[in-house]
C-alpha cells in the first residue's frame, strides 16, 4: 500500500501541488497588497516584506491564544484544588470515606490533565518565539513565498474573486489541536521497540499539537462540499525512553550516544520538531440545525522549520536543562494523508506521513502518525 501511494503521489508532483496551493493561498491571505486592474483582469502584487511581517503577526496571535488557554487551565487547577481541600476536610467526619477518596483521586487526575495541557501550550509558546526569532534573523530559515521571488504577481478573474468573497461554506481546518504521536513501520504496523532502535518512545508522553491559523474554503456544492486549504504549524514532541544524545556520524547518519544514568539521568529527553503545513482537503458537511457534521480527507505538505533535542536532569538537586538545535537528518519536506471528522467545534483527526521521519538511510525507517482532537475552533 505504501509503495502504491509513493508512486501515486511522487515527491516531484507533490512539491508542484504544494507550491501551487501555497502561492494561491498566499494571494488570498495577504491584506497589504497592491492591486492593478486591467480590463477584466486584476493583478495582485504581493510584497515579500509584507508577507514576512504578517507571518510574525500571525505567530504572535498564536502566543496570545496559548496564553489564554494556559490561564483557563490554571483557573481550573485552582478550582479543582479547592474542591480537593473541601473534600479532605469532610473526610474526617464522613461515613462514606471510600467514595470521597475516589472523588479526590478523580480531581487529582483532572489536575494532571490540565498540567499536561499547560506544558504543551508552554512548549508551543517557546517554539513560536524561536520561530519568530528565526524569521526576523533570516527569512530563508522558514518556507516563505519570498524565497522563490522577491515579489509574486498573480492574475485572477474578477468573477472568480467575486465567487470567493461570497463563500457560503466554512471549512474546519483553522483551530488548535492536540493529540498523541507515534511511529509506524514500512508495513503500516505500530513500530515495536526493536524497530525504533534509539527512537524508542514513552508513548504516554509523546504529543503533537497543531496551530492552524489560516483557512480558505472553495465551495463546490453550496454548503455541502468544498475544497479546504490553509496553513498551520505542527509541533511533534517525541519523548525518548532511552538515556541518549542524538549525534550525526561522519556518514551523515544519526546515531545515539548512550549516557550512563549514574553520570546523567535524563528525567526528560525529547526530540521536538516544527513543520509549516499546508493541506488540500475535500470536505463534506451535513447540516443538523445550528451545527454541521463534517467529514474531510486529503493530503498535506509540510516543510520543516526547526528541530531540537531538549533534556532535563538534576545535578546535586539542581535542575539542569540542555538544548541542542540541529536538523538531525530529519526529512526537510514531507507529505502525508489526513482524515478529519467532527460536529460543530468538536473534531477528531488522524494524520499519517507517507514520508519517513529521517532522510533515506540516515536513521531508522519510521513513519510518523498522530491522532487527536480539536479543542479550539478559530
Amino acid at each position: 500500500m505504501k509503495n502504491y501511494l509513493k508512486k501515486l503521489v511522487s515527491p516531484k508532483i507533490f512539491v508542484t501541488i504544494f507550491l501551487s496551493v501555497a502561492i494561491m493561498f498566499g494571494a488570498f491571505a495577504q491584506q497589504d497588497t497592491t492591486k492593478i486592474e486591467m480590463h477584466n483582469k486584476k493583478i495582485v502584487i504581493i510584497d515579500g516584506k509584507t508577507h514576512k511581517k504578517q507571518a510574525i503577526e500571525n505567530l504572535e496571535k498564536g502566543i496570545v491564544t496559548f496564553n489564554e488557554e494556559i490561564a483557563k487551565s490554571n483557573a481550573s487547577i485552582t478550582e479543582l484544588n479547592a474542591k480537593i481541600e473541601q473534600m479532605r476536610a469532610e473526610l474526617e467526619t464522613a461515613t462514606n470515606k471510600e467514595e470521597i477518596e475516589r472523588n479526590i483521586e478523580l480531581q487529582e487526575k483532572l489536575i494532571e490533565v490540565e498540567e499536561t495541557k499547560i506544558e504543551a501550550f508552554e512548549n508551543g509558546i517557546e517554539d513560536i518565539n524561536e520561530g519568530i526569532a528565526d524569521i526576523e534573523e533570516d527569512l530563508s530559515d522558514i518556507p516563505d513565498i519570498e524565497r522563490f521571488n522577491d515579489s509574486i504577481v498573480i492574475t485572477t478573474d474578477d468573477e472568480d474573486n467575486h465567487s470567493c468573497n461570497n463563500n457560503k461554506m466554512d471549512g474546519n481546518w483553522a483551530g488548535f489541536e492536540m493529540g498523541v504521536a507515534n511511529f509506524l513501520t514500512s508495513t503500516n504496523a505500530i513500530a515495536k521497540d526493536a524497530q525504533t532502535n534509539f527512537m524508542k518512545l514513552n508513548p504516554e508522553k509523546s504529543f503533537t499539537y497543531n496551530l492552524n491559523l489560516f483557512e480558505y474554503t472553495i465551495p463546490l456544492v453550496k454548503k455541502y462540499a468544498g475544497i479546504v486549504t490553509g496553513a498551520g504549524i505542527e509541533w511533534n514532541s517525541y519523548s525518548l525512553s532511552e538515556n541518549v544524545n542524538l549525534v550525526e556520524d561522519a556518514n551523515n547518519v544519526i546515531q545515539a550516544n548512550y549516557i550512563d544514568p549514574a553520570v546523567i539521568d535524563y528525567k526528560k529527553n525529547n526530540l521536538n520538531m516544527a513543520y509549516l503545513t499546508i493541506p488540500a482537503l475535500l470536505e463534506f458537511q451535513i447540516p443538523t440545525g445550528k451545527e454541521n457534521i463534517y467529514i474531510s480527507a486529503g493530503a498535506t505538505g509540510s516543510l520543516r522549520m526547526w528541530s531540537k533535542q531538549k533534556q532535563k536532569y538534576f545535578d546535586n538537586d539542581t535542575k539542569m536543562k540542555n538544548k541542542v538545535t540541529d536538523d538531525f537528518q530529519l526529512t526537510p519536506f514531507r507529505y502525508g494523508l489526513t482524515f478529519r471528522i467532527g460536529y460543530g467545534d468538536i473534531g477528531l483527526f488522524a494524520n499519517y506521513e507517507i514520508t519517513p521521519l529521517f532522510k533515506e538511510g540516515a536513521g531508522p525507517e519510521l513513519y510518523p502518525f498522530t491522532i487527536g482532537v480539536r479543542i479550539i475552533n478559530f
